[in-house]
């Protein structure tokens, strides 16, 4: 099992036409997410990486083509 714990990032997620931006730590097991949460600590074998600075976006794979999308519809 391949784990990563990414570390100080900003989450940018969309659910339906709400837009949400969040400092959060991400955790990854076997190319799933696991856990987005504050400070999560990680545990033995997992990958630290340092995202401070970096946007992760969970779940989208195109950001403004999916953003735009939404936004669109309303």
């Amino acid at each position: 099992m391949v784990s990563y714990l990414l570390k100080g990032g900003t989450v940018v997620t969309v659910v339906g036409h709400e837009g949400r931006v969040y400092q959060a730590d991400v955790l990854v097991e076997d190319s799933v997410i696991k856990d987005i949460a504050d400070n999560i600590q990680p545990g033995p074998g997992v990958e630290v990486v340092d995202v401070e600075g970096k946007w992760i976006t969970p779940g989208m794979v195109d950001t403004h083509r999916c953003v735009m999308m939404e936004l669109a519809k309303t």
